[in-house]
């Protein structure tokens, strides 16, 4: 089972990891989320996003530290609560994908 969530998250160009409470406490999710971020290092390269399913505190995402900073520093999307901003999301999801280059990290 590692050895597929590793395979995937290096072979793929980018990866988009949805992010909610259950994931944050889940031990699969939060291995695939250190597998993500430890490749984001590696790599060198903006080549992750993250999309937040509910709002987080912002104590439940500290404890899990590189999302935290992620957060202040790349790409996020919120999944909006009211359906009718939804398709309007699809949208902006579609475009950000499309357009999204990874880039060299600083530092």
């Amino acid at each position: 089972m590692v050895d597929n969530i590793t395979d995937s998250i290096y072979s793929g160009r980018r990866t988009l990891c949805v992010v909610n409470r259950h994931s944050l406490q889940s031990g699969w999710c939060s291995l695939e989320m250190r597998l993500a971020t430890y490749w984001l290092q590696v790599e060198r390269r903006d080549v992750l996003m993250l999309l937040f399913l509910e709002e987080i505190p912002p104590v439940l995402l500290s404890a899990h530290h590189r999302p935290a900073r992620l957060v202040k520093t790349r790409t996020y999307l919120d999944w909006p609560q009211d359906e009718r901003q939804q398709p309007a999301f699809w949208d902006r999801l579609q475009a950000k994908l499309a357009c999204w280059r990874p880039t060299d990290l600083e530092g």
